[in-house]
């Protein structure tokens, strides 16, 4: 069934550059969804759940696990995020995840623009979907389980929750137009993990790393 905004979700996106949605996973989904992302990521890099070395270890994880594979190529989530942005086609250019816990050493020093955080250009919007936290999280971020806050590009994020939550997963998804291509995103701590596939800055993206999500 299509997600339909209405003129209230449009408005309040393009004033503020950011709106949440709820229930946009069933718990089901989420409890789901967040084993699946504890199986990445002890996969990759053990049992060390520090923030920043989640986010160095957690990109580009669609491709691992058909659980987050289903999340990440969800119609139901880019429809909402073309209806935003009026880009009638959309590919996955990011799927990232996020784990917090307390640290003293920040993931970015910064808030910065989702653009700065994705190298596959250019860049339509991005979402974050929230899967459990040890605590309410202040706006833009969602706030429960399966509730996601979608991102222009116009709005830096800052990631210091990450340090200051003692458990929380999420998802970072970032949607880029149809013809985009591979460009150096010096912000982008994934910016040369493309290479390793043969790619070049400057490449069209292919559909086997970023496929399509929506199309007319």
């Amino acid at each position: 069934m299509r997600f339909a905004l209405n003129k209230d979700h449009l408005d309040f996106y393009y004033r503020n550059h950011y709106i949440e949605f709820e229930n946009l996973l069933t718990l089901e989904e989420v409890f789901s969804l967040e084993d699946a992302i504890e199986e990445v990521l002890t996969k990759r890099m053990g049992k060390n759940r520090d923030p920043k070395k989640v986010y160095l270890a957690g990109g580009h994880c669609w491709q691992d696990d058909p659980r987050i594979k289903k999340v990440a190529l969800n119609t139901h989530l880019a429809e909402i995020a073309s209806q935003l942005t009026k880009e009638r086609t959309l590919r996955l250019a990011s799927s990232q995840i996020l784990f917090g816990g307390i640290s003293e050493e920040k993931v970015f020093n910064e808030p910065l623009p989702i653009e700065s955080l994705c190298s596959i250009q250019k860049v339509s919007c991005g979402l974050i979907l929230h899967l459990s936290s040890s605590e309410e999280l202040e706006n833009p971020q969602p706030k429960k389980p399966g509730s996601a806050t979608f991102f222009s590009t116009r709005l830096p994020i800052s990631f210091d929750y990450l340090t200051k939550t003692s458990h929380l997963t999420q998802l970072f998804l970032i949607y880029s137009v149809e013809n985009a291509l591979y460009a150096l995103t010096p912000t982008d701590p994934h910016t040369h993990a493309l290479k390793k596939l043969s790619y070049g800055f400057g490449d069209h993206v292919r559909p086997h790393t970023h496929p399509i999500v929506i199309t007319p």
